[in-house]
């Protein structure tokens, strides 16, 4: 179990994860390195993590998936 669904198992319910100064939790395996993430485009300052959004906030807008779209294990 990667961590993102170690952590999201703790409040299945949360839709918006805040926690500034830590790191994003990523789905996937790939994590993407400091080098891929472009800086601010407006002052080129790097970019720094506040909050992120979870997918579990779809449910909330009634999202359904299409035929032919993967469904999430």
């Amino acid at each position: 179990m990667n961590l993102f669904r170690k952590r999201v198992q703790f409040e299945p319910g949360q839709v918006v994860r805040i926690a500034p100064e830590t790191q994003p939790l990523w789905i996937g395996d790939r994590i993407p390195t400091k080098d891929e993430i472009r800086p601010c485009g407006h002052c080129n300052a790097p970019r720094s993590f506040v909050f992120q959004v979870l997918p579990q906030v779809l449910t909330f807008f009634q999202v359904r998936l299409r035929e032919g779209d993967k469904a999430c294990k």
